[in-house]
C-alpha cells in the first residue's frame, strides 16, 4: 500500500513510477528515473512535410510579428492587450492563408495581394475588442503617399470618445515600412494632435508623417490615446480605450522572390 510520509516522499508502489522524481527513503537522495520517451528519435527521424511546412510558416509569420512589434513597442505599452503576441502573429497567418500557393510556399506579400488578405489586415485592432470607431466618430482620409491623415470639419468634444476620467485624447499617425525579405521594418510618425473633452471649435485636422524610403510594403496605421498634462508635459495614460489599427496599404507591393 502507498502511504505518504512527507513532501515529495512515498513508500509503496508510487515510488517506483517512471512519472515521478521520486526521493530514496534509506539515503534521501534526489533519484530522476529514465523516462521512456526516446529523446533521440525528434532527431533522427524527419518530420512530415506537412508539418515541416506548416512550421516553416509560422515561423517566418512569428519572426515578423517580432519585427513589427519591437517597431510599434512605444505605443503597444500602453494598449492594454496581453496576447497581442498571439494575435498578431495569427493575424499574419491568416493572410498568408488567402494566398492561392500551395502549403509552404505562401507568404505575407501574397497574401496581402488579395482582397481577403488585406480585409483582414484592415479589420485588425491591437486592442481587442475595441476599434477606432470607439474612439473616433469622425470620417478620416488617409494618403500613404503624401504620409497624411485628414479629417475635416471636426468638432472635438463631439466627435471624439471621451471615457469616464478622461479629458484629453491624443491621435497620432504611423508610418511602418516593412521588408519581409530582409525582416527589417522603419517607421515613420506624425506629431500627436491633442484635444480636450471641451474643445467644441470645427476645425480641419491634418496629420503628417515621413514616409519611410525603401522597399517592401507600406503600412500606415492609426494611434488613438488618452492622455493629461504633468508640469506642461503630455503624459500618456496606460487605459484600456487606447487603440491602435492598420488603416491604409500601399497600393503598390513589391513582389518578394
Amino acid at each position: 500500500m502507498t502511504t505518504f510520509r512527507e513532501p515529495i516522499w512515498f513508500t509503496g508502489p508510487i515510488a517506483g513510477s517512471d512519472a515521478l522524481p521520486t526521493k530514496s527513503i534509506t539515503d534521501k537522495r534526489a533519484e530522476k528515473h529514465r523516462r521512456s520517451f526516446d529523446e533521440t528519435r525528434s532527431r533522427v527521424e524527419p518530420r512530415p512535410e506537412k508539418q515541416q511546412q506548416a512550421q516553416d510558416e509560422f515561423g517566418a509569420s512569428s519572426t515578423i510579428s517580432s519585427v513589427l512589434r519591437a517597431a510599434l513597442a512605444d505605443y503597444i505599452v500602453y494598449i492594454s492587450d496581453r496576447y497581442i503576441a498571439g494575435r498578431l502573429n495569427g493575424l499574419l497567418l491568416r493572410i498568408k492563408g488567402c494566398s492561392e500557393n500551395p502549403s509552404g510556399r505562401r507568404t505575407l506579400t501574397d497574401g496581402l495581394m488579395t482582397a481577403r488578405g488585406r480585409a483582414q489586415l484592415l479589420e485588425f485592432s491591437f486592442r481587442k475588442g475595441r476599434k477606432l470607431s470607439a474612439n473616433i466618430r469622425h470620417p478620416f482620409h488617409i494618403d500613404l503617399a503624401e504620409g497624411t491623415a485628414t479629417m475635416k470639419n471636426v468638432i472635438p468634444a463631439q466627435d471624439f470618445n471621451f471615457p469616464k476620467g478622461a479629458s484629453m485624447i491624443g491621435l497620432q499617425l504611423l508610418l511602418v515600412r516593412l521588408d519581409v525579405e530582409r525582416k527589417t521594418c522603419t517607421l515613420g510618425t506624425s506629431d500627436a494632435a491633442l484635444f480636450g473633452i471641451g474643445d467644441r471649435d470645427k476645425i480641419d485636422i491634418r496629420l503628417e508623417a515621413d514616409v519611410p524610403a525603401g522597399n517592401g510594403i507600406l503600412l500606415g496605421l492609426l494611434f488613438t490615446g488618452y492622455c493629461y498634462m504633468q508640469r506642461d508635459m503630455v503624459r500618456w495614460s496606460p487605459r484600456q480605450e487606447n487603440t491602435m489599427a492598420f488603416v491604409g496599404l500601399s497600393p503598390t507591393i513589391l513582389p518578394i522572390e
